[in-house]
């Protein structure tokens, strides 16, 4: 998987789960300075202690997201 998939994948998991939350991008950056659009669009790569923030914002496991990619990249593989 390239890393320009990985981080479109990375990004709509992200949005999906704020949306699950119906935390809006205004919200997150408001109570936390992210600029989570950004990352969103994936115009920005993501660092870990931003993942690491979010993680703790959204109040998701740490291995979630990865978890999806790594399902998503298996169901494309069969």
């Amino acid at each position: 998987m390239s890393d320009n998939v990985f981080l479109r994948l990375f990004a709509y998991e992200l949005a999906k789960e704020r949306k699950r939350l119906k935390l809006s991008q205004k919200r997150v950056i408001a109570e936390t300075g992210i600029q989570i659009g950004r990352i969103e669009s994936y115009k920005n790569s993501i660092t870990l202690r931003t993942y690491f923030a979010l993680c703790n914002y959204l109040k998701i496991p740490l291995d979630l997201i990865p978890g999806r990619i790594e399902e998503e990249r298996n169901n494309l593989e069969q």
